[in-house]
């Protein structure tokens, strides 16, 4: 286990995954392995280093991933009475792509989970991506690439932060949701974008706040501001605001 992942790789990571269109959440460790607190800087590794590695963060991953603290040191646990390291650990690490989707598209976690069209969380543990000839960086690759193989069109799949996956289920389990006639009112103090709504009608035409939704042809350009009609039900997707919304 090398002692720091250097700022250059965290760069080239963030900057792949912003080309692939990978978004999610990444975790800066408040004591990372036990060393010192990030806010204090490290014994033994050069100042430069650490504010290179805060500015990769602010201006290349943060764009499209949440930051977050995960655990305190993400090596052993640390006794917060002394700040001492204890024997247990807190973390551990797949390394086979397999075990997220195998090689014939079928088997792993993510195809069943994306058949169940549920929410899909994928973990990665950071120094993995970089130890060992960057095993995990390579396993996030081919796992990338089989599941862009295993949805080309990318019907199935959206990259979102866990953000963004926290606030639509919000928006789907506490917004009020009303039909009368052929008009549906919303309220919701969760505003989102491509918020889909399923109406059991071949609609011709939807309307949102006086204005048609474009209406496409295929789920591959279904967006947010357009509809879709799927066999006998009609699928708007809206950029949903606060308060008061109308389709019809």
């Amino acid at each position: 286990m090398p002692k720091t992942i250097p700022a250059a790789f965290a760069a080239q990571w963030g900057e792949w995954c912003g080309a692939q269109g990978i978004r999610g959440k990444f975790s800066l460790i408040p004591f990372p392995a036990g060393v010192e607190r990030i806010d204090k800087g490290f014994p033994g590794f050069p100042e430069r280093e650490l504010t290179d590695w805060l500015r990769v963060a602010k201006e290349i991953i943060w764009p499209n991933f949440d930051l977050t603290p995960e655990m305190l040191t993400h090596t052993r646990v640390v006794d917060l009475k002394t700040w001492q390291l204890t024997e247990e650990w807190e973390q551990g690490a797949w390394v086979n792509p397999d075990l997220f989707i195998t090689e014939d598209l079928q088997g792993g976690r993510l195809p069943a989970v994306l058949k169940a069209e549920l929410p899909c969380v994928l973990v990665g543990h950071w120094p993995c991506f970089y130890v060992n000839d960057q095993i995990g960086f390579k396993v996030l690759k081919t796992v990338k690439r089989r599941l862009d193989a295993y949805d080309p069109d990318r019907t199935k799949t959206l990259w979102m932060k866990n953000s963004e996956i926290g606030h639509y289920w919000m928006a789907r389990q506490l917004s009020d949701i009303a039909v009368q006639g052929q008009r549906v009112q919303i309220r919701t103090q969760f505003p989102t974008p491509n918020f889909t709504l399923s109406l059991g009608v071949a609609a011709q035409r939807v309307e949102v706040k006086g204005a048609d939704l474009k209406r496409v042809q295929s789920q591959r350009d279904f967006r947010s501001g357009t509809c879709w009609v799927d066999g006998r039900q009609t699928l708007p997707r809206l950029i949903w605001e606060s308060a008061k919304r109308f389709c019809r």
